[in-house]
């Protein structure tokens, strides 16, 4: 697929848009990826949650209104990009270039264990109104499980949305935990039985999350920090190296203590 075709596309559904650093309309776009992985040839959906400390290489960007400025202020003045700004939310939109860039399966080390009662790479429940029914998104990413990572039985993992859903080397999922798509679990994390994971989530590296957690679709858990059993995670948390030692996120909503 070229630019040009992409941009095309976007028109259809009222889009604008524009270059930044001398982007041609004749680059070929290869896949679709998340924002802080896209690399030359990519289409990124520029999203809240994409980590702040990664450069930005895509050679597309579909971005909403109210993140326009945001993504310029990432891209800065120096990258190659074209911009497809969507009048509103851009899920739809997003929806259709992902039907074109479909991956294979799973991608499982190794040395990693998975138990064959878990479930990997399955369609998420991400759904969008068309026209007034429910249209499901169909899932342009997979799974990745990196090195001497555990995955429990019953445990559910879901293929990535625009990219790879990662569990961390050395990370241990439990039992009938699901993990949903675009998640991103970092390294040496515990993540205990019965913890739900909401799309698009960040855990940095060694987090411990204990059982029955609920973490908001989105949310990003800092490096070394600890959510209590039954704790519902509604905003971000800050490394555990920030606050007091021994103190856990827990309660409904989630707060130290």
């Amino acid at each position: 697929m070229k630019v040009e075709q992409l941009v095309a596309l976007a028109k259809e559904q009222g889009a604008g848009h524009y270059s930044m650093g001398g982007s041609s309309m004749s680059d070929t776009l290869n896949t679709v990826e998340h924002a802080e992985d896209a690399q030359e040839g990519s289409v990124a959906w520029f999203r809240g949650y994409v980590d702040g400390r990664r450069p930005l290489y895509a050679r597309a960007y579909v971005v909403s209104r109210q993140d326009q400025r945001r993504l310029e202020d990432r891209i800065g003045i120096r990258r190659t990009a074209t911009l497809l700004v969507m009048p509103d939310n851009p899920r739809r939109f997003m929806a259709e270039v992902t039907s074109m860039f479909r991956r294979p399966g799973s991608l499982v080390s190794g040395t990693a264990y998975v138990d064959p009662r878990a479930a990997l790479n399955i369609d998420a429940q991400n759904y969008f109104d068309y026209n007034g029914r429910w249209a499901h998104f169909p899932p342009a990413g997979s799974v990745c499980i990196e090195d001497d990572v555990t995955v429990g039985p019953f445990a559910t993992i879901v293929r990535g949305s625009c990219g790879l859903t990662t569990i961390g080397k050395g990370s241990r999922i439990g039992q009938h935990v699901n993990v949903g798509h675009d998640v991103r679990i970092g390294q040496r994390c515990l993540i205990i039985a019965g913890t739900i994971i909401a799309g698009w989530a960040r855990i940095d590296d060694d987090v411990k999350v204990y059982a029955g957690a609920r973490i908001k679709n989105g949310v990003h858990i800092g490096e070394g920090a600890t959510i209590g059993m039954g704790a519902i995670v509604t905003q971000d948390v800050p490394p555990g190296e920030t606050v007091p030692p021994g103190e856990t996120w827990a309660g409904v909503p989630a707060r130290p203590v």
